[in-house]
C-alpha cells in the first residue's frame, strides 16, 4: 500500500504486517506532523493590467472543411469567413506594447486555419515589418489540405504543427468526417507521411471518445506508427449541439488500467514512448511539479476572434457572454474580474479545496465550467470523474515504475 501526498506528490510506502489499518493511520499522522500545514487561502491580488501578453491566439478562419460530430464550435455550419490582412495589422497595432517581448501566435479554433493560407504565409513578414522580432507560431490544423507550398513555408518559418487525428481509420472516421460523411483519415495520414518525408516535426491531438470500447487501440496506433501525440476528452459545444454521452463512462474509465499496463511494459523494455502527455504527467509526479493555476487565460494569454473581439482562450471564441474586449476598445478588466473569466488559485474553489488531484488538474478549465453549468467556479461531475480516474491510473503506474525510473535515471528535469 502507498500513500500519495497531495501537496507535493511524494509517495510513501506502508509495509505489511500487524494492524494494517492502524499502520496507515499512523503513517498519515506522521506525514501531517512532519510536513503538512493548514493552508490559509490568500486573497487574490492579480494586477491584470500590468501583465505582459505573450501568448496570442488568432482565428484566421471561421468555418471548416470538416464536419466533426463533436466540434465544440459547430464550425462546418457557419460558412467560411477569413481574417483580412488589414485586420491582422490591427491586431499587431493592438499588441504594439508587446513587440519587445517574446510573442507566441497560436492559430487555433474558429475552424481550419489553412483555408486562409494566403494570409498565413504573409504573417511572419508582417510581424517583422512591424517590429515583432521575437515571434513563434503554433498551428492547430485538421491536416487535410496540406500542399507542397505549405510544407515549404512551415519548414522555413519554424511553425510548430499540431494535427488533429483520433487514431486508426476505424476510430478516426467515426467522428472526424467531411460534410458528405466521408472520413478524413486517409487524407490526414497521407499528409503526415508527407511531413515525415520532409523532416518536419509535428504532434497529433487526439480526442478520446466515450463511445469507444477499446481505447488501448488508439494508443497502440500512435506508438506503432511512431507519431508523437497528446490526448484530451470531449467537451460540451458552445451552442449545445454536442453534449458528451457519459452513460457508459464507468466502463470506459476502467480502460485506463489496461493502457497503463501497456506503457509499463514499453518503458521497462526501453521502447520509445510517443504519448507526450503521459510522459509529461509521470515526470510531474516524479519531480513534484505542482500547479496551483489551471491556465493563464485572461492574464498573459488571450484569443482574438475574426471580428477583433477578444476572449480568454480559444475554447471561448465566438461566445458573446465570454467576450472580454476588442482590439479597438482594449481589454475589459472589470468584466474579467466580475465575471470570473480567469483561472483562480485552485484552493480558492470550494469544490476543489479538499480534492486529492487539486494540484494536478488545478481546478480545470473555467471556460468549460461556464459552458457546462454557467458558473466558472463549479466543475462538471463527469469531468471530475475522468480526471480523478486518469490521475489515479498515472500515479499507480508511477509507483510500479518508480524503482526502474530511479535506477535507470530515466528522467532529466529539463528534458
Amino acid at each position: 500500500m502507498h500513500i500519495f501526498c497531495v501537496d507535493d506528490f511524494e509517495i510513501f510506502k506502508v509495509n505489511g504486517g500487524g494492524n494494517k489499518k492502524e499502520e496507515v493511520f499512523d503513517k498519515i499522522r506522521q506525514i501531517k506532523g512532519n510536513k503538512l500545514k493548514q493552508k490559509e487561502i490568500e486573497v487574490e491580488t492579480l494586477d491584470f493590467e500590468s501583465q505582459v501578453l505573450n501568448v496570442i491566439g488568432v482565428d484566421l478562419v471561421n468555418g471548416c472543411n470538416l464536419a466533426c460530430k463533436y466540434c465544440y464550435l459547430s464550425a462546418s455550419s457557419i460558412g467560411i469567413k477569413k481574417l483580412s490582412e488589414n485586420k491582422f495589422l490591427d491586431i499587431l497595432n493592438f499588441l504594439h506594447e508587446e513587440k519587445n517581448h517574446k510573442v507566441v501566435f497560436v492559430f487555433s479554433s474558429g475552424g481550419e486555419n489553412t483555408l486562409n493560407f494566403d494570409l498565413m504565409k504573409k504573417i511572419p513578414f508582417l510581424c517583422r515589418e512591424n517590429g515583432f522580432l521575437d515571434c513563434s507560431f503554433d498551428l492547430i490544423t485538421n491536416g487535410t489540405i496540406f500542399t507542397n507550398e505549405m510544407i515549404d513555408f512551415f519548414k522555413s518559418n519554424n511553425f510548430t504543427l499540431h494535427i488533429s487525428l483520433d487514431g486508426d481509420k476505424k476510430t478516426n472516421d467515426k467522428n472526424r468526417v467531411y460534410p458528405n460523411g466521408r472520413g478524413s483519415y486517409d487524407d490526414v495520414y497521407d499528409n503526415l507521411c508527407l511531413l515525415k518525408e520532409n523532416g518536419l516535426a509535428f504532434s497529433c491531438n487526439v480526442l478520446l471518445q466515450f463511445d469507444s470500447d477499446n481505447v488501448i487501440e488508439v494508443f497502440q496506433f500512435f506508438e506503432e506508427n511512431k507519431i508523437h501525440f497528446n490526448y484530451d476528452f470531449p467537451v460540451d459545444s458552445l451552442d449545445g449541439r454536442f453534449i458528451p454521452d457519459t452513460s457508459g463512462l464507468d466502463q470506459w474509465l476502467m480502460q485506463f488500467e489496461t493502457i497503463m499496463d501497456f506503457y509499463k511494459q514499453r518503458i521497462e523494455n526501453n521502447c520509445s514512448v510517443y504519448a507526450d502527455k503521459l510522459i509529461k504527467d509521470i515526470k510531474r509526479i516524479h519531480f513534484g511539479v505542482t500547479n496551483g493555476f489551471a491556465c493563464n487565460a485572461s492574464i498573459d494569454s488571450i484569443h482574438i476572434g475574426i471580428s477583433g473581439s477578444i476572449y480568454p482562450c480559444s475554447y471561448n471564441s465566438g461566445s458573446e457572454e465570454l467576450c472580454i474586449g476588442t482590439i479597438y476598445s482594449g481589454l475589459d478588466y472589470d468584466k474579467i474580474v466580475k465575471s470570473k473569466l480567469y483561472a483562480k488559485q485552485v484552493d480558492c474553489y470550494d469544490s476543489c479545496r479538499e480534492c486529492w488531484i487539486k494540484y494536478l488538474c488545478s481546478g480545470g478549465c473555467f471556460g468549460l465550467k461556464w459552458v457546462s453549468g454557467g458558473d466558472t467556479d463549479k466543475p462538471t461531475s463527469y469531468n471530475c470523474m475522468i480526471k480523478k480516474s486518469y490521475w489515479e491510473a498515472v500515479v499507480k503506474l508511477y509507483i510500479r515504475l518508480s524503482r526502474y525510473i530511479k535506477e535507470n535515471s530515466l528522467f532529466d528535469y529539463n528534458s
